[in-house]
């Protein structure tokens, strides 16, 4: 499905307004250091997220990977790979980039296609365009409501569990808990058709992220 975000800590997210909201974003690419030789990327941290551009317009940024240049006189261009491809209808790509240390997502290259996964990053700080945008305006179509054999993963940067309750919120029923790293699956369903709208996900940790899998009917 994608990475949802839970913005605030302590907060009841329903599954389903998640994904109606645009939270279903493209997940983080990989980023490191290309090796070689001199650059332009700036010393310091570096967040790269992606969006996915349709006809009617842009989603909201995914998840980010952070690449820290050390000395860009020898090492200073980062390498992305598995830039997600987006769902049917993406027409392009975009990635931002921060400045270093920064905090504001800004332009670094569009990709006019849904099929390239790389891109070398060799542009200044002073270079970077346009802020990410705060609205999805790509038009992506809502998922089905109902879901086979759907997963949810912490993401291994969370730093607390994420709670899985069911539609009626009493305490009783913030019975599962899904944990940050290897082996946090946590399959629900089984074979058994299910709605987002029955599942409500929170945290202690603002910002937490979960990847959720499943197959649409």
């Amino acid at each position: 499905m994608g990475t949802l975000i839970l913005t605030n800590a302590d907060t009841n997210y329903r599954l389903s307004d998640l994904i109606r909201d645009g939270a279903v974003k493209p997940p983080a690419p990989v980023g490191a250091l290309a090796g070689a030789g001199a650059g332009n990327v700036e010393n310091g941290d570096h967040g790269y997220v992606v969006t996915w551009v349709t006809a009617q317009g842009e989603s909201l940024p995914g998840a980010a990977v952070v690449v820290t240049v050390v000395n860009k006189a020898a090492d200073g261009k980062v390498a992305l790979s598995g830039i997600a491809i987006g769902p049917p209808g993406t027409a392009s790509r975009k990635v931002y980039r921060t400045v270093a240390a920064g905090a504001v997502y800004k332009l670094l290259t569009t990709l006019a296609d849904n099929a390239t996964t790389v891109y070398v990053d060799n542009t200044a700080d002073a270079n970077l365009g346009a802020v990410a945008p705060a609205n999805d305006l790509s038009g992506l179509p809502y998922p089905s409501p109902y879901w086979d054999n759907v997963g949810i993963i912490a993401d291994e940067a969370n730093t607390a569990p994420v709670l899985l309750g069911d539609g009626t919120l009493s305490a009783a029923n913030w019975d599962e808990s899904v944990d940050p790293g290897a082996g946090s699956n946590r399959f629900m369903s089984g074979d058994v058709p299910l709605m987002p709208s029955s599942i409500y996900v929170r945290s202690a940790m603002a910002g937490a992220i979960i990847h959720v899998s499943g197959v649409q009917r």
